[in-house]
């Protein structure tokens, strides 16, 4: 297709910001692909220009970009959710540009995505963006995601209207007109999906235990009552479950459940702080039971579990050695990952959640209860220490008995039999949450 992804000085600064400079950059890298393919077309992330467009001046982009010949390289407007960069840049001074949603880092699993808005800004770049604007694209890190963000986005490809657009999708993922998924889906389009995408955006539970505050990621950035309520109208469908209903159920509830489990997280710290042993065994056992739920309801749908995500990367190796070296990658890329960028790609998984996070969260409240009892502060640097060795063994394991394995489907109304169950389980705390600003 003489197609080539090229990227120089991504989240780096070149030797020189000079327009000159750039500008012979630029053209020099063209003229090295049109050396091997006369045909080469030279495909560029507009990324850079976000990520530090406190340096890239326009004076700056407009030399970097103009050193290709006209219509020999095309932008991907990256994070038009948050940021469009055409906006800025004059529609790319004439450049060939792809408008892209982003909506996740990472791959992570928790509802996030300012869809309604995302569309409305389509909407204008397409009346607005210029004839150079060529397509609608997404750039997405990460898949078996929730498909509707980029499914309604994407089909403005085709048509613009967005009349019944959302009722249309409730009617597919439940399988026939239905009233309450119909509310559901209203809601969770214009009050719940209000947030662009950011790092580690996932529920509490799959973040790092640290005492006293917690990841800026798993902070609720949506409406809390009408995620309480959508949850409840799916709860209200007696229509057989479909696929896409069932996914639905496993998507949100695991989001509300994780945020349960931040309000429990944070009363549990306060305990701590205030000595208290009782509450501080209140709050515990509560975390525990909601990370193990979040596990079982995730456990519905294999897009939900770990032992997918490892039996597909061993699929890849024709060996068992290889085999090991793809499982222990992918163990990596959703835990540890490196450098700074520990979860980073955290996902809210069944298999997980109780083999991973869960340990984590033990070793927490264990640590926690023994500063109590010697009446000392919580010590960050020894649990830092015994979860960096811990994490790191865990990365490195691997479970060949998932080499054919034989994936028996959840029965399925477990997912619906199971939610109403929860529902009623936490029903306290669900109404405490709702009603927390």
């Amino acid at each position: 297709d003489h197609i080539y992804g090229v990227d120089p000085f991504n989240e780096m600064s070149p030797p020189s910001f000079e327009p000159d400079y750039l500008n012979r950059v630029s053209r020099h890298i063209y003229e090295s692909l049109q050396a091997v393919d006369p045909e080469a077309e030279w495909l560029q992330m507009a990324w850079f220009l976000y990520y530090q467009r406190e340096d890239y001046t326009p004076e700056r982009a407009r030399a970097m970009l103009t050193g290709v010949p006209q219509g020999k390289m095309t932008m991907l407007d990256y994070y038009c959710e948050y940021r469009e960069m055409w906006r800025d840049l004059d529609r790319f001074y004439g450049l060939p540009y792809i408008w892209c949603y982003l909506g996740n880092f990472g791959g992570n699993s928790g509802i996030a995505g300012n869809v309604k808005e995302a569309s409305e800004r389509l909407d204008v770049a397409l009346a607005l963006g210029g004839d150079n604007l060529q397509g609608i694209g997404s750039t997405l890190e990460g898949l078996d995601l929730q498909q509707f963000p980029y499914e309604h986005l994407l089909r403005k490809a085709w048509t613009v209207s967005d009349l019944d657009a959302i009722d249309r999708v409730a009617d597919r993922h439940a399988g026939a007109e239905d009233p309450h998924v119909r509310q559901a889906w209203h809601l969770l389009y214009d009050s719940v999906l209000t947030a662009s995408a950011g790092n580690f955006r996932c529920p509490l539970p799959c973040s790092y235990p640290r005492m006293g505050k917690e990841a800026s990621g798993s902070a609720v950035r949506y409406n809390r009552a009408s995620l309480v309520e959508a949850w409840r109208l799916l709860l209200e469908s007696d229509r057989e479950p479909t696929d896409a209903y069932t996914v639905d159920l496993v998507w949100t509830g695991r989001q509300l459940l994780g945020d349960l489990f931040l309000d429990e997280k944070q009363a549990f710290d306060s305990a701590f702080m205030a000595h208290d042993r009782e509450a501080m065994q209140r709050h515990a056992a509560t975390m525990r039971s909601l990370i193990a739920d979040i596990d079982s309801l995730c456990a519905c749908h294999p897009f939900a579990t770990l032992d997918k995500w490892l039996a597909k990367a061993r699929a890849l190796g024709d060996t068992p050695a290889l085999a090991d070296y793809y499982e222990m990658n992918a163990r990596r890329i959703i835990t540890t990952w490196g450098g700074n960028l520990n979860d980073y790609a955290c996902r809210n998984w069944s298999g997980l959640l109780t083999d991973y996070y869960a340990e984590r969260w033990n070793a927490y409240i264990e640590m926690a209860f023994q500063a109590l009892d010697q009446a000392r502060d919580f010590d960050s640097d020894a649990f830092n220490s015994r979860m960096r060795q811990w994490q790191d063994d865990w990365a490195e394991r691997t479970s060949p008995q998932l080499d054919n394995a034989i994936v028996t489907p959840a029965p399925p109304r477990r997912a619906i039999t199971l939610s109403r169950a929860l529902a009623t389980k936490y029903a306290l705390q669900i109404h405490n949450f709702q009603i927390k600003n």
